[in-house]
């Protein structure tokens, strides 16, 4: 909604602090969220001389994350909630991912649902990266939050954000619970199952093999939600 964009705006920037460089971030240079390359494309189309994006301007910074990133992905006219997801993605991410997030949730019905969809969506998509292993519990915890913000802004009042929130902590809470003892029984099965091929045949066939794999598949994939609801609890928490 138009006139939500100051509080996504805030609500992004918590995220987007000084400047960085990190050699593993793809992104390169980068100044409260605006990339090198962004700012060097923004100047260059007004006709400006390139600069360090060290040097980016307060309104400069206000006209790129407006134009660049709300208005391109259609944020006045999305709901209120939804519309803080989508304009982090698009600044997190590009434009482009944000507005197939938005196409790909448009049959939920359900605007708390859909954020929900959208962000559990946007974290597998972060988990692929090959830069996870180095930024990956960040920007878990970023999606988390802004999740969380979104589902108080979707709520429609401070009193029902707070209730709406509260209650996904005490869910993911629960989920995180169960996806962790569901690890450890899978890993322990596994151990067992084929312990007891090697103590028949000291030579473990494809069965045995193929056992072990989908046991240690199963242990990480429990482990990976366990991971993701506990993070999503903190943050929900801390929203509430």
């Amino acid at each position: 909604m138009r006139e939500n964009y100051q509080a996504c705006l805030a609500e992004t920037l918590k995220w987007e602090g000084g400047y960085s460089n990190h050699p593993r971030d793809p992104g390169g240079a980068t100044m409260r969220g605006v990339t090198q390359a962004v700012y060097d494309r923004y100047r260059r189309d007004k006709g400006q001389a390139a600069r360090h994006v060290k040097g980016i301007t307060e309104r400069e910074l206000q006209e790129i994350y407006h134009n660049g990133y709300w208005k391109t992905i259609g944020g006045d006219v999305l709901p209120k909630g939804l519309d803080c997801s989508a304009f982090d993605l698009s600044v997190n991410s590009g434009p482009g991912k944000a507005r197939s997030y938005i196409a790909s949730t448009s049959d939920i019905g359900n605007l708390i649902a859909r954020i929900k969809a959208f962000n559990a969506r946007r974290r597998g998509f972060l988990r692929g990266l090959r830069t996870f292993d180095v930024f990956g519990k960040g920007w878990l915890r970023r999606v988390a939050a802004i999740e969380a913000a979104s589902l108080k802004m979707a709520a429609g009042s401070e009193a029902l954000g707070k209730a709406v929130v509260k209650e996904e902590a005490q869910e993911s809470g629960k989920m995180a619970d169960k996806a962790a003892k569901g690890a450890g029984g899978a890993a322990t099965g596994g151990a067992a199952g084929t312990g007891t091929a090697v103590a028949v045949d000291h030579a473990w066939g494809a069965m045995e093999w193929g056992l072990l794999a989908l046991c240690i598949a199963g242990a990480a994939a429990l482990a990976w939600v366990a991971y993701v609801h506990l993070i999503r609890k903190d943050e929900m928490e801390r929203a509430a």
